[in-house]
């Protein structure tokens, strides 16, 4: 952060025509603001400063650890075995953990978070590692508590259809054991093959059902939960209809692991459908797709479990980088694509025919389409769906911005960026269109040009972010703020909700162990609020979303100075 601000100094000298006398007192300037301890580039986001507060992980942690923890390669800190949990989904945010605990049960986490918050050790609690945001991966040497051993399912109750399992599980097997069970697991991601149950939870994950069962802050009836202090937050027991205090399962749910760690949930599943109806569709026109939006909301209510979206740049890649995926139209191809799928208690004969009902009926708006015959079609329907954010990943370098917009702006800044970042980059769109969530991906050709990924970068943050503020969207719709977007909290979140949520985390984790780096803008804020007073004082303007440091320290100092202020 720091070696950026003295890079922009440097840059401002240069243009501006500024003598050495100005270059030394910008340098002092900047030199006086409080440093936080050692330094470090982290990916594209610029330099952090590590807090000093914390302990560095010593050899007799690493023998307590052992103790406590029985077993074969429950603690890694050979560094062949402690990379994997240091690298994530976009290859973008690798972390500098030295120690790696998997754990098996509350009781464990309890016993680690207890002894990290005497000894001021930073922890991060981790899943499948497919956080968009470095959410759940350490910024320094924080330790990493894996908990891909945590992976008990206990029970789905036949009669109220509540699933009880460890945070570990992965999604995909939590989806089959309902299944088989005859209910359905109210989340269905891309990355249901990786992720695991806490992490969905932390994350609060959307996904591509979200339109017909609702999110997991009204799916999740307990929790149990780790607070920093070691002590066991247990409201994994709980009903439905249960109105006895405050309901703090909710606090954690979105957290992303700030507050404590999620070791169980009790979530709601809901009865399997007795047939399930999918089509794909050619579409010429965003507009068409806001029409045929419209009409299966209309005729469908209740029954629509996902209407998606995706435009040809996304539909291309998938074609391009995933041949295990038979995309349906292997040889028409169109602007924009939908996938609408409906669940039905009555003959799949029937449900089929009021699908294709409602197709005909919107006939003038789509140019093609395929209804899914059978269960292999309908699996290649999906893949195309779910392997776009891989196939953008295989492309290159990429940019990721989940963000949620209302549906007459939703496709609105996939052109703009397009025309912005000119042919340095492929653009796509693509997302939950019934619940105005898109993904826009920004992809670099290939990993090696580091030049210009980072002049990519520099063109689309904070560009993208402002203008989703703009048109009073949030800048993340499900895949959480972590570590990536923390800086740009105040786009969607006033003072005084970042001041609210601060005082939760400083009465739940006053030492700040929990996840340090991630969701709270960290050191950027309090500078910010120092130079906000000083400007106030001399009636400059300047918006935070300006607040750079390459760019806006420069603007500031210099302006200060030159109005020999």
């Amino acid at each position: 952060f720091f070696f950026q601000a003295e890079d922009g100094i440097r840059d401002s000298v240069a243009s501006r025509g500024l003598g050495d006398v100005y270059k030394r007192q910008m340098l002092r300037v900047l030199k006086a603001l409080p440093r936080l301890g050692g330094m470090r580039r982290f990916s594209s986001h610029g330099f952090l400063a590590r807090d000093s507060r914390f302990s560095a992980v010593e050899q007799y942690d690493v023998n307590y650890f052992k103790k406590i923890l029985p077993g074969s390669d429950t603690v890694l800190t050979e560094a062949l075995k402690v990379n994997k949990y240091n690298e994530e989904y976009t290859h973008k945010h690798n972390g500098l953990s030295k120690c790696v605990l998997r754990p098996q049960s509350a009781t464990e986490i309890s016993n680690i978070l207890a002894y990290c918050n005497q000894r001021k050790l930073a922890v991060v609690p981790q899943g499948g590692r497919t956080s968009l945001v470095a959410g759940a991966t350490s910024v320094f040497d924080e330790i990493v508590i894996n908990m891909e051993r945590m992976n008990k399912i206990y029970e789905l109750s036949p009669y109220t259809g509540i699933i009880k399992l460890q945070a570990g599980v992965i999604l995909e097997e939590a989806e089959k054991y309902c299944n088989e069970r005859g209910f359905v697991f109210p989340l269905d991601l891309g990355a249901k093959g990786s992720c695991q149950i806490g992490g969905n939870l932390g994350a609060n994950a959307g996904g591509l059902h979200f339109v017909k069962y609702g999110s997991l802050h009204g799916n999740t009836i307990g929790l149990r939960a780790v607070l920093a202090n070691g002590q066991i937050l247990d409201t994994l027991d709980a009903h439905r209809k249960d109105n006895t205090g405050y309901d703090l399962k909710q606090l954690f749910i979105g957290a992303e692991g700030t507050l404590g760690a999620i070791t169980d949930a009790a979530i709601l599943c809901y009865p399997k459908p007795q047939s399930v109806s999918l089509c794909f569709l050619g579409v010429d026109h965003f507009d068409s797709i806001k029409s045929i939006l419209i009409g299966a909301k209309k005729k469908f209510g209740e029954n629509l479990s996902a209407i998606e979206m995706m435009d040809d740049q996304s539909y291309e890649l998938v074609q391009k980088h995933i041949p295990s995926t038979r995309v349906p139209f292997e040889k028409d191809r169109f602007p924009f694509y939908m996938v609408i799928e409906t669940h039905h208690n009555g003959p799949q004969a029937e449900s089929d025919e009021k699908l294709l009902s409602f197709v005909e009926s919107m006939s003038k708006h789509i140019q093609n389409g395929i209804l899914s015959r059978d269960e292999t079609q309908a699996k290649q329907i999906w893949g195309t769906r779910e392997k776009i954010a891989d196939a953008f990943v295989k492309e290159g370098m990429t940019f990721k911005y989940d963000v949620s917009l209302k549906t007459d702006e939703f496709y609105e800044l996939v052109p703009i960026l397009r025309t912005r970042v000119g042919d340095k980059a492929k653009v796509g769109g693509y997302g939950h269109v019934g619940d105005g969530n898109i993904h826009i991906n920004v992809t670099v050709n290939g990993y090696e040009n580091d030049t210009l990924s980072s002049e990519v970068h520099k063109l689309l943050e904070p560009y993208v972010l402002e203008e989703v503020a703009k048109r009073k969207g949030s800048i993340s719709a499900e895949h959480g703020v972590g570590f990536a977007k923390a800086q740009y909290l105040m786009l969607s979140k006033s003072d005084e909700c970042i001041d609210t949520m601060l005082a939760i985390k400083n009465a739940l984790d006053p030492n700040g162990i929990m996840c340090p780096y991630k969701v709270f803008p960290h050191g950027r804020r309090i500078i910010w609020k120092k130079i906000q007073l000083s400007l106030t004082k001399l009636q400059i303007p300047v918006s935070y979303t300006h607040l750079r440091a390459h760019e806006t320290l420069r603007y500031l100092v210099c302006r200060l100075l030159l109005e020999k202020k």
